[in-house]
């Protein structure tokens, strides 16, 4: 999986680098098109002419609806290959447009990809109780603490406080069991004292090691 999600990453800086010397108007000419033309003709000519980096140029030059239904109309495993190569500004930018649904199949795409660091690049972009939801709809702890292990210990600890302390303390365990013990350790000093300590019983003695490493003795 790793190594497909290296070469995901590497047929796209290619296509970036063949698409570098094309003028920007070429891209709004494209996205012109896009708005006329039928939505069905437009996701096959993405998909199969522009490919992932020709359409995440075009995409700054149209509307947020039309955003919306050419990302519906596209497989959401090009989406996600989409994803990969947005800019940040554009990537803070296009995200709000899409619906949930494609959201969560894009990071399903993205997990199935190892790809994880570009996922959490994402969640950290969503507002909290969006990230809660796809937290939950994953259903998947170990590929959300991979996650969890590149997002902000501040982010972690915010979602996890919507959850019950049974859940966020599975979520902790995870983090701890997929190798990220100073994520966990820095969770500690940021959960609601009430919060964390509901959910402390409930970790293996390692995680709990962990989450309290950090805090002040008479926490």
């Amino acid at each position: 999986m790793q190594h497909e999600a290296t070469s995901v990453h590497r047929e796209t800086r290619c296509a970036l680098a063949s698409e570098a010397g094309r003028n920007e108007w070429f891209f709004q000419g494209i996205a012109a098109i896009a708005r006329v033309a039928p939505t069905g003709l437009v996701a096959l000519v993405g998909r199969w002419v522009l490919g992932p980096s020709g359409v995440a140029r075009c995409l700054p030059h149209l509307r947020d609806s039309e955003i919306r239904r050419l990302a519906q109309a596209q497989p959401i495993d090009f989406v996600a290959r989409v994803a990969l190569v947005l800019d940040p500004p554009t990537r803070e930018w296009v995200l709000p447009k899409l619906p949930f649904e494609t959201v969560l199949g894009c990071a399903r795409e993205l997990v199935s990809l190892q790809a994880f660091e570009a996922t959490a690049e994402f969640a950290e972009l969503l507002p909290r109780a969006t990230l809660k939801q796809l937290v939950v709809q994953l259903d998947d702890p170990g590929s959300v603490a991979h996650i969890a292990g590149h997002l902000s210990a501040d982010t972690v600890a915010h979602v996890l406080a919507a959850f019950s302390p049974r859940l966020a303390a599975d979520l902790v365990e995870a983090v701890y069991r997929e190798g990220y013990a100073e994520t966990a350790s820095a969770l500690g000093p940021r959960l609601a004292a009430p919060h964390r300590a509901e959910m402390l019983p409930l970790l293996s003695e390692p995680a709990r090691a962990a989450v309290t490493a950090d805090l002040p003795r008479d926490a």
